[in-house]
């Protein structure tokens, strides 16, 4: 039996540097001395924030340096304090695992299963502390902690987005912490639509819009709120947008109808309040026509799963997203002018003919990350 501790370093912000983490005012965590300390299932999980940096006048970020003076960090408005460092400590590993991690076996069994064990374990309370700085202390520009699905992301890329190492001497030597190889696997449902990007003549609507000084509308920045939200993760916050989104949207749909006409108004009004929001939407969408009833039913089931989610503690998964997206396609379906467009940022690219792009609707029908080519 042996002592086996795992090392994690997480960027909160920008991969590339491990900056732009939490803001802090005047007052940075001192490292594992101001550690946050838990147990879990495994052993004892300790997670911090380290000074590092440079002082030029002021305290700026650098993770490669640790000259950060303690007088200046006193008196600085905003201090970046980085990426998050973590630490699982795990008594009495048997000696077989040890010797896996030590033959560096890479796709083994048993280094899958203790890969698999340590996520489980420590992911929900690295999400929580995620969610308290990001939802709680409002600092929104902060990732969210992305979900861990092995049909999509394989251990090794959680680990390696991660930076897990471990040690069996006690910290004094450490070694890459590698299950299994890293791979992402994209489905169709998370497959780019390229028409959704910006198009010739969705150039010409913005030259349009700018002369027009024509602002999106709080509908539209409803909608588009909610399908960040989806492609970052956090299905709570996405359910609830896009039902307020709708609620605008038939608001909205409805007001602009009758502008001009106070009794209409007055009756409008009535309606928008007393009447429940499955009606309401229920009602204009069959009188504004063009939608499919099998979008307006998805729609209805996205209003029940938001009710779920804010008056019983339902956490919706990404199977619900379905029902979360019929809700968006309709109240980008009643915002007036160019259709809303969801365009998702992936790697996915593809070359194809014009008449393959109209057959396919604008996906492509052979892809391949990073770049695909299509014959016509």
């Amino acid at each position: 039996m042996a002592d086996l501790v795992i090392r994690f370093v997480i960027p909160m912000g920008n991969d590339f540097d491990f900056g732009g983490g939490p803001s802090f005012h005047r007052w940075l965590p001192r490292g594992i001395e101001d550690a946050i300390e838990t147990d879990v299932e495994l052993g004892h999980l300790q997670l911090w924030f380290e000074r590092r940096g440079f002082t030029e006048r002021m305290v700026q970020f650098d993770f490669d340096r640790h000259e950060v003076d303690p007088h200046i960090v006193a008196k600085q408005g905003r201090l970046d304090a980085g990426p998050l460092f973590g630490k699982l400590q795990l008594a009495n590993t048997p000696d077989d695992v040890i010797d896996i991690l030590r033959r560096n076996l890479t796709g083994n069994a048993g280094y899958v299963a203790l890969g698999k064990s340590i996520v489980k374990s420590v992911h929900p309370i690295i999400g929580r502390l995620f969610r308290l700085l990001r939802e709680r202390y409002g600092q929104h520009w902060l990732k969210a902690l992305e979900l861990w699905d092995s049909r999509r992301l394989s251990l090794g890329a959680i680990c390696g987005d991660w930076n897990m190492s471990w040690s069996d001497d006690n910290g004094a030597s450490w070694h890459v912490f590698k299950p299994d190889k890293s791979v992402r696997k994209y489905d169709a449902t998370e497959q780019a639509k390229f028409t959704e990007y910006l198009t010739q003549s969705d150039w010409f609507d913005l030259k349009t819009a700018m002369e027009k000084e024509d602002d999106p509308s709080l509908a539209t920045e409803l909608v588009t709120n909610s399908h960040r939200m989806i492609s970052e993760g956090e299905f709570r916050h996405a359910v609830v947008e896009a039902v307020s989104a709708l609620e605008v949207a038939i608001s909205d749909a409805v007001r602009a109808s009758i502008k001009g006409s106070n009794k209409l108004t007055d009756s409008a009004t009535s309606f928008l309040k007393d009447t429940p929001l499955k009606t309401r939407l229920a009602v204009v969408s069959s009188f504004v026509g063009g939608i499919p009833a099998a979008t307006v039913e998805d729609a209805l089931a996205g209003i029940e799963l938001r009710n779920r989610v804010v008056h019983e503690g339902f956490v919706p998964e990404q199977q619900n997203m379905k029902q979360v997206r019929a809700a968006l396609e309709v109240a980008a379906m009643l915002v007036p002018g160019p259709r809303i467009k969801f365009p998702v940022l992936s790697d996915w690219n593809s070359i194809a003919e014009a008449d393959a792009w109209e057959r396919t609707g604008g996906y492509a029908p052979m892809m391949a990350r990073g770049f695909g080519i299509i014959e016509a």
